[in-house]
């Protein structure tokens, strides 16, 4: 996979592309694999050009990633960001094994990384005041250092707008990443067989089962999608 950016007029800011290994499917061992090699060649940057770095946003994958970079942030005393979507080490259990006592090895494994990165960051976002008080707590960092950004939609905020849609058909919108923990693939299924008169599926969104959610509504032959 190639990343070619080519820049924003009158950006207040240099873009430097820094090439590492890239893994586009869902499987554990290859994210984690992308994660270690961007975290690695960011903190290999960072140590080349750590006297003109006032702060970090660090934003590589979860754990292995953001720990390499906040290992080298730590070393030349270079403040960090964290933003923080999903708990890990926390969701990579929710469909795994079921047996209690290798749920807890991986745990043991691998939740110090998280509290590591976390700890040493000045601050870490969050999308909720659960998410900030779950991690608060079962990390043991103090809660002021969690900032909590709502990214997600509130659905009163559109309630009572009238011709919301400008046309005659009742849409229904998905909003997101189109991926396999997403299950696009069904919804669309889902909307083929309620066949209901007038109405339209709109996605907004990428991800790496865009394409063949895109190849399954030709497939079905759908005009209103």
């Amino acid at each position: 996979m190639k990343f070619e950016y080519k820049g924003l007029n009158d950006e207040p800011f240099k873009t430097s592309l820094v090439s590492s290994y890239t893994y586009p499917q869902s499987h554990l061992l290859g994210r984690f694999r992308e994660s270690i090699d961007f975290g690695r060649k960011c903190a290999r940057y960072i140590k080349i050009n750590h006297e003109d770095i006032d702060f970090i946003y660090n934003s590589a994958w979860q754990l292995f990633g953001l720990a390499i970079v906040a290992r080298m942030s730590k070393k030349y005393s270079i403040p960090y960001f964290i933003p923080v979507q999903d708990v890990y080490p926390e969701s990579l259990l929710t469909k795994s094994c079921k047996l209690g006592f290798v749920k807890k090895f991986i745990m043991n494994l691998l939740k110090p990384i998280d509290i590591y990165y976390q700890r040493n960051a000045a601050r870490i976002r969050t999308i909720s005041d659960e998410m900030g008080d779950y991690l608060s707590t079962t990390r043991k960092i103090p809660r002021e250092k969690y900032l909590v950004v709502n990214n997600w939609q509130n659905d009163e905020d559109f309630s009572g707008v009238d011709n919301f849609f400008p046309n005659d058909r009742v849409s229904f919108v998905f909003v997101g990443s189109i991926n396999v923990h997403a299950n696009v693939d069904i919804i669309i299924k889902a909307f083929a067989e309620a066949n209901i008169p007038q109405s339209e599926l709109v996605l907004y969104g990428g991800g790496n089962q865009k394409e063949s959610c895109i190849e399954l509504v030709k497939q079905l032959k759908l005009d209103n999608v």
